[in-house]
Formats: structure tokens, C-alpha cells, sequence
């Protein structure tokens, strides 16, 4: 007898499901899961980046370089080589003066390009209203903040001395990405050129001076700028990224990760479990070993009496019917064996694919 190929029955069997209209159950179920997974996987991905850029804003870049003495321009090079943009920093604390009044400050010295994320923000007067602006002090102008205002008794305007050298108040701070960075709120900012400080006498060997290179760009260039710069840092040189310089919000950013992490395996198991129950009518096939022994079974009761619905009655019809029943058994399952097989087989596929589908979904 010839045997039947069980692909082609698989084919048959794919095409009463898909007539039947199970299958376009489980292909819808499929859409919607992978649409609404690839929607929480889009939207996470975006809240994670933007946790990450609010909290680089705190260290104005996504790199820093830190170092009490000056950092080697090579740095700079290789920055801008690989694509990314840099800024240097320079803070010290120096006493801010007036005709009248002193203050300790905290004076920060920054070149074009700062702060590379965020936005500094200023107004026209203490307490103000302030604008973010990408603009700097120009020439023989700084910028200070409402408390180093107040405690100069000072106007936007005025005149204060900076070491050697009088310079004009021309914005109050109202914010600044990195503010804090240094000195943690222990004396007021005043923002100056960098280019300034040679007239200001302030840059002497004994100056309290700390440099920062600051470092921004796509975060596969950082990364790997990172690696190849972290074995050649000098004595003295630190390499900070968020998690390194604020422990605070590199703990919330952490949190964050950890949270949207959870949603996205939630919607994995939820897009799973959809799966499976849109296609829960197809699992009894799972069985599908068994059809055959059953068809013979089948084949074997149906034979036992060709004759009669009854079975034969008394001791010679019960030998009869047990010789029957034997060699009915026999030649049903020689002759069905092909067919039991290639049933077996096909359905076998058939249920690995609708079992295996939701389970590799998880999984994938």
C-alpha cells in the first residue's frame, strides 16, 4: 500500500484549519501581540533615553574627564575624531569684591560649547524671570548667581573685581546643568570666560584648580571613547559618567532601568498568554500520537461482529469471537498502519507549531 507523505497531510491539515478559520485567530493574536510588544518596546526604550539625558544634565555632558591639573588637549583630538563634542571647565573659589563688600565664590571658567546638555538659564535681575539661553559672558562680563548678588548688594550693571581685573554684571543665574558639581552649594557661582582668567592673576601654582574636559555624543562613540581612553587616564585623572560623580541619581537611574525593564517582560508574558489562548482550541492535536491507535481501535470493535450488532453468545461463540477480535486486531492494524503513522506524524508537526509558537514568542 502506498504510503502517504505526512507533509502533504500537514499541508491538508493546514488548509482545513486556515478554511476553518482558527489559524486567522491565532495570525491575529500574533499581530496584535507583536504590535503591542514592539509599542512598549519603543516606549520604554524612548523613557529610558530620557532618563539618561536628564540625568547626564547634572555633569552638563555624558563624560567627564576630571583632574587638578590641566588635562592634555590629545583628549580633546581624540574626542573630536571619534565624533563627540567637548568643553573644557575650569573651578577654583576665589573672593568676589566690590568698592564696599567681599564674598567667597565659586568661580567657573568655561569655554564655547557649554554646557553640552542642558541649557543654562538667566535673568535680567535677581529673582527674575529667567530664559534658557546658549549664549555666554562675553568680554569683561560675568555672570553670578542671586545669592552672590545679595550678598554683594549688587545690580545686573555693576562693577565687581575677579583677582586682578574688574569685570561687569551682566545676567543673573537663575540655573545651571552642572550646578553643584563642586563645592555643593557651599558658595555662589560666578560664571566667566575662560579666556578671562589670564588677566585675573588667579592661575598661579598654588591656585586650588580643578579641570574638567566635558564629553557628549551618541552613546555608542561615548562608550567607546571611554574604553579606549580608561587604561591611559595620567595620576591624578578621574573619568566620571553619571552613575560615577552623582551616586544619588545614578541609584534613581537604576530604579528606572529596573521598572521599565519589568514592563517590557510583562508585556512578553502577556503577549504569550494571548497567543496561547487565541489558538487553545487547536491544543487538543497535541494528542495527536494517539489518533492512530484510536482509528485501529476503531477499525478492531467495528469487525468484531460483521454480521450482527451483538456479539455471539455461549462458549463456542465467545472462542469464535476471540479468534475474530485477534485476527480482526491484526490485519486492521497492518492494514491502517500507514495511515496511523503519517496521522501521527502530521499531527505531531502540526501540534509542535501551535505549542511551540506561543513558547518561542516568550522566549524570542
Amino acid at each position: 500500500m502506498k504510503r502517504l507523505n505526512p507533509l502533504v497531510l500537514a499541508v491538508r491539515q493546514l488548509r482545513r484549519e486556515w478554511r476553518s478559520g482558527e489559524l486567522a485567530v491565532l495570525i491575529a493574536a500574533l499581530i496584535v501581540a507583536v504590535g503591542a510588544l514592539s509599542s512598549i518596546g519603543f516606549a520604554t526604550d524612548r523613557v529610558r533615553q530620557g532618563v539618561e539625558r536628564r540625568a547626564a544634565e547634572s555633569l552638563a555632558g555624558d563624560l567627564v574627564i576630571r583632574s587638578r591639573n590641566e588635562i592634555p588637549r590629545e583628549f580633546d583630538a581624540r574626542a573630536e575624531a571619534a565624533g563627540l563634542a567637548t568643553a573644557r571647565v575650569v573651578d577654583f573659589p576665589s573672593v568676589v569684591t566690590t568698592a564696599e563688600r567681599g564674598q567667597l565664590a565659586e568661580v567657573r571658567a568655561v569655554n564655547d560649547g557649554y554646557p553640552l546638555r542642558g541649557r543654562l538659564e538667566v535673568a535680567t535681575q535677581a529673582y527674575g524671570e529667567a530664559t534658557p539661553t546658549d549664549e555666554l559672558p562675553g568680554p569683561g562680563e560675568v555672570w553670578a548667581e542671586p545669592r552672590l548678588v545679595g550678598a554683594l548688594g549688587i545690580d545686573v550693571g555693576d562693577e565687581v573685581s575677579l583677582g586682578g581685573k574688574r569685570f561687569r554684571l551682566t545676567r543673573v543665574i537663575d540655573f545651571a546643568p552642572d550646578q553643584g558639581f563642586s563645592f555643593v552649594e557651599i558658595a555662589p557661582m560666578l560664571l566667566v570666560r575662560h579666556s578671562e582668567l589670564l588677566d585675573t592673576s588667579l592661575l598661579g601654582p598654588m591656585s586650588r584648580l580643578s579641570h574638567r574636559l566635558l564629553i557628549a555624543g551618541e552613546r555608542s562613540a561615548v562608550d567607546r571613547f571611554r574604553a579606549d581612553i580608561e587604561d591611559e587616564l595620567g595620576p591624578g585623572q578621574r573619568l566620571l559618567d553619571i552613575r560615577d560623580a552623582r551616586p544619588e541619581l545614578a541609584s534613581a537611574v537604576m530604579r528606572a532601568d529596573r521598572f521599565l525593564n519589568l514592563a517590557a517582560l510583562v508585556a512578553v508574558v502577556l503577549a504569550g498568554v494571548a497567543i496561547a489562548m487565541a489558538e487553545v482550541t487547536l491544543w487538543p492535536m497535541a494528542f495527536g500520537m494517539f489518533e492512530g491507535k484510536r482509528m485501529v481501535m476503531v477499525g478492531t470493535v467495528h469487525m468484531m461482529s460483521p454480521m450482527s450488532s451483538d456479539p455471539p453468545r455461549g462458549p463456542s461463540g465467545s472462542m469464535v469471537s476471540g479468534v475474530l477480535s485477534g485476527a480482526t486486531s491484526v490485519a486492521s492494524s497492518w492494514i491502517l498502519k500507514p495511515f496511523a503513522s503519517c496521522t501521527a506524524r502530521a499531527n505531531a508537526w502540526s501540534s509542535s507549531l501551535h505549542c511551540g509558537m506561543p513558547i518561542a514568542f516568550m522566549f524570542s
